[in-house]
């Protein structure tokens, strides 16, 4: 059965008229070589592809379907019978959504299996709804490479943030959870100051908005708000990098709410951290069982910047509307940052190999910007969406790249319009941070003590595993290999993996796993090269082995030392654990 379709600027018929199965087989014949655990499947037709596909997906497997016709999608519904489909948990569906929801929802399946995920197009698409096809292959295409940038950034700051994470544990736990926040101003203007550079050519009236809105700065524009006087209501610091840190270095501690995520450097939470929020959702990664012995802190959505943070956060306190100053996301004139940040020297000028091009700027003209900044346009625009007709959103910068769904305006324009009244901000925030009482944490530190004692196991398990790993090496290397020596190393080691495995199940030391998993797994020790043989390939697996191995004992012996730390902040009086 086939079924024709007419847009109004291509038409055509969905499957071939004479022999679907035949065709359906050609296809899949073609697709079938190339494909991965996961797939993103764009236009189900009436169904056959869909089937094809189902019975080929891996139990561990996900699938993603992307109709741009409900028309077509009732239609499949009417001819096939698709309710195994329509259960199974493994297959999510995308009909007739805007680009940015199904781009969101290809973003989830693409960070689930990161690169292990096909692509494919139903051929009848193409011809039919050639456009869509088109944007969406590319919006799939730059999903998939903003994950591999979330990849690398994860793994370049493995260290820092499992360092970050477990210091500030103390600070985390102790202070009042941004939930706190959530539905306090609804209806109320937050404006959200960035450093882009446009940023000092609107900041001196933020004096005006004092009381009368919601300040939220990001750290990065906190020296230039405090040059000119201003004090925001809450400064949101998230990046962990000692770069991010320079950002407070020598600045007067004044009280200033500081909002800190697990990621925060820890000399800022330590430094300026004494007043404030903590966003600490139960899925962190390194200390989730530990934020578990405590009450929910609440979290907020980010896309890789402070600044999508403290959107996020804005849209959670209720914000109407949401008003966005500094907000560049892009290089106008080829300047980073506002003048009064750490960064204001920074000049860029176009460097295609860098992946920096031309978008449309607020005022319609082509702005430079680059992957990163375009990614957080993006990522704004994509929340935007998912909150149209909710409220306003208003892009004030007065500068720099266009926010899509935004409402442009100048930041006096919106002082006179919504910033005539006080709204006792500070008042407010200072009443709920006054209020708060800390947790009982004795089933934190218990926790803590807990994990401690598995950490010293797991580094004396990784170091026993280095020493088997070491003889079994040595026995494949002699000239007669005694068979029943080498079984006993094996047999050992495979004791050793599955204790590993048992101590790690809260997944402390996996963070500063990640690059000793990636040479582990993707590095040349994990290929198998041409002729090798036997004995061979028994040397390349204890190499491989031993930088397992060796990794697993540096990452228990370092986190294991982190943890100490923390809980000897958390102790009772009088009372240390080391």
């Amino acid at each position: 059965m086939t079924l024709y379709v007419d847009t109004g600027g291509a038409a055509g018929y969905l499957h071939s008229r004479y022999n679907p199965k035949a065709e359906l087989d050609r296809w899949w014949a073609e697709q079938e070589p190339e494909l991965k655990s996961g797939a993103i499947l764009i236009g189900m037709g009436l169904g056959y592809p869909l089937q094809k596909l189902r019975n080929h997906l891996d139990s561990e497997g996900m699938l993603l379907v992307i109709e741009p016709s409900l028309e077509i999608f009732r239609c499949a519904l009417q001819t096939l019978d698709l309710r195994e489909e329509l259960a199974d948990p493994r297959i999510a569906f995308s009909v007739e959504e805007s680009l940015s929801h199904s781009g969101i929802k290809a973003e989830r399946i693409l960070s689930d299996l990161f690169y292990d995920v096909s692509v494919l197009v139903w051929p009848a698409y193409r011809r039919i709804f050639a456009s869509f096809c088109n944007d969406m292959e590319a919006r799939i295409l730059e999903e998939a490479n903003d994950i591999r940038m979330d990849q690398r950034t994860l793994l370049l700051f493995s260290h820092d943030w499992t360092r970050n994470f477990i210091y500030n544990l103390p600070a985390l736990v102790k202070r009042p959870g941004i939930n706190l926040l959530f539905d306090q101003f609804v209806k109320q203007p937050i404006i959200i100051v960035s450093a882009g550079p446009s940023l000092n050519k609107n900041v001196h009236l933020l004096h005006q908005a004092k009381e009368k809105a919601v300040i939220i700065c990001v750290d990065t524009a906190l020296r230039v708000l405090l040059k000119q006087g201003i004090l925001p209501d809450l400064v949101v610091a998230l990046d962990g990098s000692e770069k991010n840190y320079q950002h407070f270095a020598g600045i007067e501690e004044r009280g200033i709410p500081l909002v800190i995520f697990p990621t925060t450097h820890y000399k800022i939470v330590a430094e300026y951290g004494g007043n404030g929020f903590s966003v600490a959702g139960s899925t962190e990664y390194v200390i989730h069982e530990f934020l578990e012995c405590v009450e929910a802190k609440g979290g907020v959505s980010y896309g890789g910047s402070v600044a999508t943070a403290a959107f996020d956060l804005a849209c959670r306190m209720g914000g109407d509307p949401i008003v966005f100053i500094g907000q560049d996301l892009a290089y106008p004139d080829g300047r980073s940052h506002a003048a009064g940040t750490i960064f204001e020297n920074i000049q860029k000028e176009f460097d295609a190999s860098k992946g920096m091009k031309f978008v449309e700027g607020i005022d319609g003209r082509p702005v430079l910007t680059d992957r990163p900044l375009d990614y957080f346009r993006r990522w704004f625009e994509d929340q935007i969406e998912l909150r149209r007709g909710e409220r306003k959103f208003i892009d004030a910068t007065e500068g720099g790249a266009k926010i899509r769904g935004t409402e442009i305006s100048t930041l006096s324009q919106v002082v006179e319009t919504y910033c005539q009244k006080s709204i006792g901000v500070s008042e407010k925030i200072a009443q709920i941070l006054h209020s708060y009482q800390p947790p009982d944490l004795t089933q934190l530190r218990s926790r803590l003590k807990k994990s401690i004692r598995n950490l010293y196991q797991l580094g004396r398990l990784s170091r026993m595993a280095i020493e088997y790993n070491s003889r079994l090496r040595e026995v494949y290397q002699v000239r007669k290999i005694k068979p029943k020596k080498a079984s006993v190393y094996v047999e050992k080691l495979d004791r050793i993996d599955k204790l590993i495995q048992t101590l790690n199940q809260s997944r402390l030391i996996d963070l500063l796993l990640q690059q000793v998993l990636l040479v582990v797994t993707k590095g040349k020790l994990s290929e198998e090269p041409p002729g090798e043989n036997q004995i061979q390939k028994a040397i390349r697996v204890t190499e491989n082995g031993r930088i397992l191995y060796s990794g697993i004992w540096e990452a228990s012996r370092r986190v294991r030392d982190y943890l100490e730390k923390a809980l000897n902040e958390l102790a009772d009086e009088g009372e240390e654990f080391r």
